[in-house]
């Protein structure tokens, strides 16, 4: 560690002091520091030292998103020295259970070839395998304070590269047993994740109920035989300072599977073939959740083709939340002579407090 001191910031000195660059990018990777050290890579960016050792623990000054709070429960945030904290697992079948114990099929590795920023970042490797329910965890506490009010999201932030495939994010709550909807992501099969499927930055949100260990969940749900890798930096996991009371909570995509369906029902009927959304906990009553659902119609006749969302509360029967005066949120006319027309639908709904699930019904007339 340099053994100069700066004994005279005013004075004789000018109005700045200089920090020469170190010869290479992040935080130092070896040494001993002390906490409160101040340390400025090849880059020109600015490290602190926030627990003494070799090297020490470092956060990067300025680093946060503007407009948020500096605190990050993800201990271990972009490999810049090692992978400690984050553990692989191996959960089984073709789902996330709790993402711990077994043996992941996924290779986990501190990467300093092409890091996304600084001079390394996380890389999780597929092999040219089946891999549904492999990844790696990482756990945090969330606090008291954190689930007051009731509805507060926590968020969820990291940066990506991707060479193929889709890469999820999850949320396991140890306390409760279960794992958390993550907002700002895809519906699936076999829970609500966030979805990382491009290069870039990513957030997502969930809603904590109880305070205590969590687990941070990324890793793959693919059951073919392609390879594929993700490198990811910059983990942020820190309370949201918003109780989105009143705002869009949650913006979910209603899918149907890509097979053939038909309908020459005038009433609507249900065209998810029992795919709807996985249910969220809307626990404000005046939240909100985007809704949203794209598609394409094809017809072996001329016919106009309406949709509409259908809304469960608390597991209980699906009925249309299409507003009073109104017989569809999207319509098509489609013809036997012309392509299959696409179709957008989009609507933000208010539903209460409770398990909310969504449907996508249709009919023709």
């Amino acid at each position: 560690m340099p053994s100069r001191v700066l004994s005279d910031l005013v004075g004789t000195l000018r109005s700045y002091f200089g920090l020469t660059p170190a010869g290479s990018s992040g935080a130092p990777s070896s040494g001993t520091y002390k906490k409160g050290a101040i340390y400025c890579d090849s880059a020109a960016t600015l490290w602190v030292c926030t627990a003494s050792g070799t090297p020490g623990t470092w956060s990067q000054v300025g680093s946060a998103t503007p407009g948020t709070t500096l605190i990050n429960y993800c201990a271990n945030p972009d490999a810049e020295i090692d992978t400690t904290g984050w553990t692989g697992f191996n959960d089984g079948g073709s789902d996330f259970i709790d993402g711990t114990g077994g043996t992941s099929s996924l290779t986990f590795t501190r990467s300093t070839s092409s890091p996304i920023r600084g001079a390394a970042s996380f890389l999780l490797s597929k092999p040219a395998s089946a891999t549904a329910g492999h990844g790696v965890s990482c756990e945090f506490t969330v606090l008291a304070t954190d689930i007051l009010p009731a509805g507060r999201p926590m968020i969820i932030e990291l940066e990506a590269s991707v060479s193929a495939l889709d890469w999820w994010v999850s949320v396991y709550d140890t306390v409760g047993a279960v794992k958390r909807s993550v907002g700002g992501s895809n519906s699936i099969a076999t829970g609500t994740y966030g979805r990382v499927n491009s290069s870039g930055f990513h957030r997502f949100a969930f809603i904590p109920v109880n305070a205590g260990i969590h687990r941070l969940i990324v890793g793959h749900l693919d059951t073919g035989s392609v390879a594929a890798t993700l490198t990811f930096d910059t983990v942020r996991v820190y309370p949201s300072t918003d109780a989105m009371a009143g705002r869009v909570l949650q913006c979910v995509t209603v899918r149907s599977d890509d097979n053939a369906l038909s309908t020459t029902s005038t009433t609507y009927v249900d065209t998810t073939v029992g795919a709807a959304t996985l249910p969220l906990t809307v626990r404000s009553a005046n939240s909100k959740v985007h809704i949203r659902a794209t598609g394409a119609v094809g017809a072996s006749a001329d016919m106009r083709v309406m949709f509409t969302l259908y809304r469960s509360i608390n597991g209980g029967s699906y009925a249309a939340i299409t507003p009073a005066g109104v017989d569809c949120l999207a319509a098509v006319r489609v013809t036997t002579t012309s392509d299959a027309p696409p179709i957008s639908l989009s609507f933000v709904d208010t539903p209460g407090v409770g398990a909310i699930a969504y449907k996508l019904y249709w009919k023709t007339n």
